[in-house]
C-alpha cells in the first residue's frame, strides 16, 4: 500500500516523467491514495454546470450561422429543410435547463445528455432528408453533423464530466443510428454499397477514439489541478503546523535550556532591531554546550592555497572558493552530513548531528570523496591544480552555539583535533581515515595503510591512532541512484515516525480544506455565475476576481503575453500519445482509400506519410518506451550515441514548445494531405439537390458522385 503522506511533487515534469505506467493513471492512483476521488468529482461537477451555459450559446450561434450560410450561398433554399434548425435553437435551452443546478443527481444528468444527443442526431438526419423529400431528390448518403454531434458527447454534455463508460456507451449508440441511417438512405436509393458503409464506420470509429482521447487530456488536466492546489493546502498545513511545534523541534535538537535562551535572545534582538538599538557588548548571555558521543567529524584543507593566493586575483579566487564550497553543501546535504564551518580553504562537516544515525561514519566517507571528485573536476574545467588533504575520525563531539553579536554553532573535542592531525598527515586526493572510522565502513571501500607521518605523529600516537587512506568506492550491486533513494526514504520514514502524530492530523486537515479550497477554484466563465462574478469583484483578493482581471472574457488567454507564453512553455508529457493519435487518424484514412480503391500512386503517398507519421510517434516516444525495459537515472545514460540521440529528441519534442508547435503543423499538413487525395473529385453541384451543407467527409464518402 502506498504511504499516504504527499512528500514530493507529483504533478511536476520531473516526477511525471519519470514513471514507467501512462501518466494520467499515475495520477488517478496518487488521487486514490490521497482521498482526492471527491475532489476531482466535484471540480468536474463544477466543470459541467460551467459548460452548460456555454453548450448551449454554442448551438445558437452555429445554428444561426448555418442559416445564414444556407441563405446567402445556395439557390433556390428549400425553407423546409431549415425547420430542424430552429427547432434546435428553440428546444435547446429547455433540454438542457435541468443540467444548470447545483443539487441535480447524476442519473438526471445522463438522461439530459442522452434526450440532447438523439435530438441533435435526428434534427441533423431530418434536416436532409427533409430538403431531398420536397424536391424529389436523392436522399443523401451522409449526415452534416455528425462530427459535432460526437464532439459534444465526450466534451460538452453532462454525461462526458462523469466517471465511467456512460459517455462511451452514448457515443457508440448514436454512431450506430448515424450508421442505421446511411444503410437506409443506400437502401432507398436502391444503390448499397458496403465500401461506402465500411469507410464511413471507420470514420465514425476514429472520431470517437479522437474524442475519447480529449476526455483523457481533460481528466489528466483536473487531475493535476487538484493534486497542485492539494499541495499547496498541504505544505501550507504543514507550515502552520511547524510552527506551532517550534518549541519542540527545537528541543529535539539543541538543548531545553539554550532553546529558551536563543528564543529570548531572538525576541530581544528583533524588539531591539525595530528600535534601531545596537547591542552592547555583553558577557552575561551563558556558554551551552550538548555533547554528541557517536559522530563522524571530517576536515578537509586545500591544497596549493598558499600559491593559489599569490598567482590569482581576489576575485577569481573568492570565486572558486564560492564553487568549491556551494558544491561541499550540496554533497553534504545528499550525504546527511552538517556543515559546520569554513575558514579560508578549510571545510568541517559533521555526520551525526543533530539526529543520530548508524550509517555515519559511511556517510562522512562518502562526503569526502565526493569532495574530491568535485575539486577535482572544478580544477580541470578551470585548468588550475587544485586538491584536498581530508581527514575523517569517529568518536565523540561538544556542540554549541557562542558569540554574542555573531552567532556560531561550533563543535569541540579530543576527536576533533585527532581529525585535524589526520588532514594534516594525509596526503592530497586521498581520504585520511581512523581506524575507528573504518571499522564501521562495509566492504565497499579500497584503502591502503595510513602515511609515515600520521605514525610519527605525537597526537596521534599518544591516542593510538592507526590510520588508512581511502581511495575510492566500489560500485554497490544495486542500479546507481538507489543508494539516495534509500538513505532520503530512511530519514524520511525516522521523520515520519517521530512525527507521525502530527502527519496525520495534517492528512486530515488538508483533505478537509481541500475540499472548501475546491469550491473556490475556477473553472471557466459561466454565464449562470454573473451575480457571483459581480460580488466576487468587490474582494479583490478573490480566485475568481483574479481569474477575470488576468484573462480575457472571450479569447480565454492571459491578458499578459509573458504569462501566456510561459503557460504554452511548460512541457507536454501528453505529445507523444497525441501523435499516436495522429498515427491512428492517418491509419484510418489509408483504410478509407484503401476500402474506395484509390488510386495505387495515391495510396503509396499515404503508405509513406504514414509511415513517416510512425517514425514520428517513435521519436516522440522513445523515452518512455526505454523506460518500460530500463530505469533512466543520471548516472545511467546509455553509453551509445544513437541512443543518447534519440533520448533527446525524445525530450526535447516534450520539453520544447518551438519544437512541438512545428511538429504540430506539419502532422496537421500531411493528414490534410491524406485527406484531400478525394477532393480533386469533389462538386458544389453536389450542394444544389439537397439544399444542405455537406462535409468534407460527406463527399468524399460518395463513390456514386
Amino acid at each position: 500500500m502506498s504511504s499516504p503522506y504527499y512528500q514530493e511533487d507529483v504533478v511536476a515534469y520531473r516526477s511525471l516523467s519519470t514513471i514507467k505506467g501512462l501518466e494520467w493513471r499515475h495520477l488517478k492512483k496518487k488521487c486514490r491514495s490521497l482521498r482526492l476521488e471527491t475532489a476531482c468529482s466535484r471540480l468536474r461537477e463544477m466543470a459541467m454546470i460551467s459548460n452548460v451555459g456555454r453548450i448551449m450559446w454554442h448551438i445558437e450561434l452555429l445554428m444561426i450561422i448555418h442559416i445564414i450560410l444556407l441563405l446567402s450561398l445556395l439557390r433556390d433554399v428549400v425553407l423546409v429543410s431549415l425547420v430542424p434548425y430552429f427547432v434546435v435553437m428553440i428546444f435547446t435551452p429547455f433540454i438542457m435547463i435541468g443540467s444548470m443546478q447545483d443539487d441535480v443527481s447524476s442519473t438526471v444528468h445522463k438522461v439530459i445528455s442522452w434526450l440532447m444527443a438523439f435530438f441533435l442526431t435526428f434534427m441533423d438526419i431530418f434536416s436532409d432528408v427533409l430538403g431531398a423529400i420536397h424536391r424529389g431528390a436523392a436522399y443523401p448518403i451522409v449526415p452534416s453533423y455528425d462530427h459535432l454531434v460526437l464532439l459534444y458527447i465526450y466534451m460538452a454534455l453532462p454525461i462526458a464530466f462523469f466517471k465511467g463508460y456512460s459517455a462511451y456507451i452514448l457515443g457508440l449508440s448514436v454512431s450506430v443510428v448515424y450508421i442505421c441511417f446511411v444503410l437506409y438512405m443506400q437502401y432507398l436509393n436502391d444503390r448499397i454499397s458496403f465500401a461506402l458503409l465500411g469507410s464511413y464506420a471507420i470514420y465514425l470509429f476514429i472520431l470517437n477514439l479522437i474524442f475519447s482521447y480529449f476526455t483523457v487530456i481533460r481528466d489528466y488536466g483536473i487531475r493535476r489541478s487538484v493534486l497542485s492546489r492539494y499541495q499547496l493546502v498541504y505544505q501550507n498545513i504543514v507550515y502552520q503546523t511547524v510552527m506551532k511545534k517550534e518549541k519542540a523541534l527545537l528541543e529535539s535538537i539543541l538543548p531545553r535550556r539554550m532553546v529558551r535562551t536563543l528564543q529570548e535572545e531572538i525576541c530581544n534582538r528583533i524588539e531591539d532591531q525595530d528600535k534601531n538599538i545596537t547591542p552592547l557588548m555583553s558577557t552575561s548571555r551563558k556558554l551551552f554546550l550538548e555533547p554528541y558521543p557517536e559522530v563522524s567529524i571530517l576536515v578537509a584543507d586545500m591544497v596549493n592555497y598558499t600559491h593559489l593566493t599569490t598567482t590569482l586575483e581576489a576575485p577569481q579566487l573568492v570565486e572558486i572558493l564560492h564553487d568549491l564550497f556551494v558544491n561541499f553543501d550540496l554533497a553534504a546535504n545528499r550525504n546527511r552530513a552538517m556543515r559546520i564551518k569554513f575558514l579560508g580553504d578549510a571545510y568541517n562537516c559533521v555526520a551525526g548531528i543533530p539526529n543520530y544515525f548508524p550509517a555515519h561514519a559511511s556517510c562522512c566517507v562518502d562526503q569526502a570523496l565526493e569532495m574530491i571528485q568535485i575539486t577535482q573536476e572544478i580544477s580541470n574545467r578551470r585548468n588550475l591544480a587544485i586538491n584536498l588533504r581530508i581527514g575523517v575520525h569517529s568518536g565523540e563531539v561538544f556542540a554549541g552555539i557562542i558569540g554574542h553579536t555573531k552567532w556560531q554553532f561550533d563543535t569541540w573535542s579530543k576527536d576533533v583535533d585527532i581529525t585535524n592531525h589526520l588532514e594534516t598527515s594525509g596526503l592530497p586526493g586521498l581520504v585520511h581515515v581512523s581506524q575507528q572510522t573504518l571499522s564501521m565502513l562495509d566492504e565497499h571501500y579500497v584503502f591502503i595503510d595510513g602515511t609515515e607521518k600520521a605514525r610519527n605523529d605525537p597526537i596521534l600516537q599518544k591516542a593510538g591512532i592507526r590510520t588508512y587512506l581511502v581511495s575510492s568506492r566500489l560500485p554497490d550491486t544495486m542500479e546507481p541512484g538507489e543508494l539516495d533513494n534509500d538513505y532520503s526514504n530512511a530519514s524520511i520514514s525516522s521523520y515520519r515516525l517521530s512525527y507521525s502524530g502530527y502527519y496525520e492530523e495534517i492528512q486530515i486537515k488538508a483533505q478537509r480544506e481541500m475540499m472548501k479550497e475546491v469550491e473556490q477554484m475556477t473553472v471557466g466563465h459561466c454565464f449562470l455565475d454573473c451575480k457571483r462574478n459581480r460580488s466576487s469583484k468587490k474582494n479583490a483578493s478573490s480566485e475568481e476576481y483574479l481569474f477575470n482581471k488576468r484573462i480575457h472574457f472571450f479569447l480565454v488567454v492571459f491578458r499578459r503575453w509573458k504569462t501566456e507564453w510561459a503557460f504554452h512553455n511548460q512541457p507536454d508529457l501528453m505529445m507523444k500519445y497525441t501523435l499516436l493519435v495522429m498515427f491512428c487518424a492517418g491509419l484510418a484514412i489509408l483504410s478509407i482509400n484503401w476500402i474506395e480503391r484509390a488510386d495505387y500512386f495515391d495510396l503509396y503517398v499515404m503508405f509513406g506519410i504514414l509511415l513517416f507519421l510512425l517514425i514520428l510517434c517513435f521519436l516522440a516516444g522513445y523515452k518512455k518506451l526505454r523506460r518500460q525495459c530500463k530505469r533512466l537515472t543520471p548516472m545511467t545514460q546509455p553509453s551509445f550515441f544513437l541512443t543518447r540521440w534519440l533520448l533527446r529528441i525524445s525530450e526535447r519534442i516534450e520539453d520544447s514548445l518551438f519544437v512541438r508547435v512545428p511538429l504540430t503543423v506539419v502532422v496537421l499538413l500531411l493528414l490534410y494531405v491524406m485527406s484531400s487525395q478525394v477532393v480533386p473529385n469533389w462538386s458544389w453541384v453536389l450542394l444544389m439537390p439537397t439544399c444542405t451543407t455537406k462535409s468534407p467527409m460527406r463527399n468524399a464518402l460518395d463513390p456514386g458522385r
